[in-house]
């Protein structure tokens, strides 16, 4: 017997295990936490390298949004609350000189944008590398203010690097590479997360014609046949909806409906995602936008995600949390390794299934299920 029938066996009703989840999961996030350094969280319980330990904005991140998921964010005590900002707030860069303006107001990581530096002659270039450490900075700080935004708190200072105008925003967006939506999607989400909320120079915030550049461009994007976003010939499944979520959260901070929700939705239920966290979340993200707009195959919706439900549940492990593949915790950070991969919960792969179960239980709409909290991507 394989380990996924096994876990199928003598299990617990659905409803009784979602109420044992939200009611868990806060020791397991107890358990990740750094003694030494609060608000400091590790990726893993088990297994972590010596990269793993050093680094803390993004695991610390993820744990602002499981907080606010389980709506457990107020149960903690002022200090603790406090401590938790401090520290993510503690990696923002004020200013910078004059080779690197593009990190002004950004939240860097040393211990990782140093493992990335090291890793420089495994890159094709110079040039992509350091684009590849660019593009980690951007969003790395783009999870950081928006996990901040999550907790009632903001960023000290502008994260500077965002297009001030609808001829930059435009230029920045078609500069990417659409034919790649699932890299070039995560870019421009977190432009479209930044100029919402304040950042860029001063005037940008204020200039809504900067903000209907970038709507104006994801209709350009729009593919008729499925609804979804990308250039060129169409990406296999579990790429087009890593493409279509990233394109899909630029439109909710851009607060621009998805275009063809129903020809999208079609697209999704054709198949199942790959047992892998981003991918479940992705295609259960993108869904629960389109039902927001419209009641096209909402029975249909409801019964795959019960399929989803079920593919969620064999990642789940006995320490409390979820693993980004089952029975394997996620093994690197930005290709950096950080775990040796034991089936042990992490700390992605638990922010990203929680966040799907949330929006799951939503569609499913079942009153014996708990209720969690709807957070921004």
């Amino acid at each position: 017997m394989n380990d996924s029938a096994a876990r199928r066996l003598d299990r617990k009703p659905m409803e009784e295990w979602l109420h044992d989840v939200v009611h868990t999961l806060p020791d397991f996030l107890a358990a990740l936490r750094n003694p030494l350094s609060p608000g400091h969280y590790r990726p893993a319980c088990e297994g972590v390298l010596p990269a793993g330990k050093l680094m803390g904005l993004g695991f610390s991140a993820l744990a602002l949004r499981l907080y606010a998921i389980l709506g457990h964010w107020e149960k903690l005590s002022p200090g603790e609350r406090d401590q938790h900002i401090d520290f993510i707030r503690s990696y923002q860069r004020e200013g910078a000189g004059e080779e690197d303006l593009w990190m002004a107001g950004a939240f860097i990581d040393p211990p990782l944008i140093d493992a990335l530096r090291r890793s420089m002659s495994l890159a094709p270039s110079l040039s992509e590398h350091m684009l590849h450490i660019r593009q980690v900075v951007l969003e790395e700080s783009m999870v950081a203010v928006t996990a901040l935004a999550g907790a009632g708190a903001s960023a000290r200072f502008r994260y500077a690097n965002v297009p001030a105008t609808p001829s930059e925003i435009l230029n920045f967006l078609a500069r990417l590479d659409w034919q790649r939506p699932w890299t070039a999607g995560v870019q421009a989400a977190a432009a479209a997360a930044f100029l919402a909320s304040g950042h860029g120079p001063a005037a940008a915030k204020t200039d809504t014609a900067v903000l209907d550049a970038a709507r104006g461009f994801f209709r350009t994007l729009l593919d008729g046949p499925t609804g979804a976003y990308y250039a060129g010939p169409a990406p296999a499944y579990g790429d087009m909806m890593r493409g279509a979520m990233r394109a899909v959260s630029a439109l909710e901070w851009l607060d621009e409906p998805v275009h063809d929700p129903e020809r999208l939705i079609d697209t999704c239920l054709s198949s199942f995602p790959r047992h892998e966290g981003c991918h479940l979340v992705d295609v259960t993200y993108v869904l629960y936008r389109c039902a927001q707009q419209t009641r096209y195959r909402r029975e249909e919706i409801s019964e795959y995600c019960r399929g989803i439900l079920e593919m969620i549940r064999l990642h789940h492990n006995a320490d409390g949390g979820f693993s980004y593949w089952i029975g394997k915790s996620q093994t690197a950070y930005y290709g950096v390794p950080i775990t040796s991969g034991l089936p042990v919960s992490d700390i992605h792969g638990t922010g990203a299934l929680m966040w799907a179960l949330s929006m799951v239980v939503r569609l499913i709409d079942d009153g014996r299920f708990p209720a969690l909290s709807i957070i921004r991507p």
